[in-house]
């Protein structure tokens, strides 16, 4: 068995990490196999708990590797909340959002901050998009948010069989981890 969370990042993925931490019969990784390359990227250890962003342009390859089997996970947060979240993350540093606005989206000119804001929209609406057309056909799947991921969090529990402290999981969401500087 495997837990797979997927979502746009900005999104509560590293609480999600943290609240599988109390589990006893499962590990939990963020981004653990992010830089492995070919069949290693996906080579997740039965029993694990996976949140990774980068997942969402994998989906084809996930679902071959792992088909039905896991419960896949639709972490959210509100749609502006992550934009601006991006936009203010991106500056000066390798992220996700610049590879998308530089790299899916082919432009050699410097965005503006109005322009960043777009980029993020459309990373935000293209990665939800996926992730939710990759969830169409699977059967087991709960979607939560981090404004209000406790239902959420029992269902993964309950459909992963996760055994563990509940009740310290839950707690984990009212911490703010990997939060931005203000």
């Amino acid at each position: 068995m495997r837990i797979f969370c997927l979502g746009t990042g900005r999104s509560g993925t590293t609480t999600f990490t943290r609240s599988l931490e109390h589990a006893i019969n499962y590990t939990s990784g963020h981004e653990s196999r992010a830089s492995m390359l070919g069949s290693q990227r996906l080579d997740y250890p039965d029993w694990h708990a996976e949140a990774d962003n980068r997942l969402t342009w994998m989906l084809g390859a996930l679902g071959e590797r792992f088909g039905d089997e896991p419960v896949y996970v639709h972490l959210s947060r509100d749609r502006d909340a992550v934009i601006d979240s991006f936009r203010e993350r991106h500056r000066g540093r390798i992220s996700i959002l610049r590879s998308f606005g530089y790299g899916i989206i082919s432009r050699r000119e410097p965005y503006s901050d109005a322009d960043w804001a777009e980029v993020a929209a459309t990373y935000v609406d293209t990665v939800t998009a996926n992730v939710d057309a990759f969830l169409r056909q699977r059967p087991c799947v709960v979607r939560m948010t981090v404004e209000d991921p406790l239902d959420g969090l029992a269902q993964v529990w309950d459909l992963g069989s996760v055994q563990g402290d509940f009740d310290a999981a839950a707690a984990e969401w009212s911490i703010r981890h990997n939060a931005r500087p203000h």
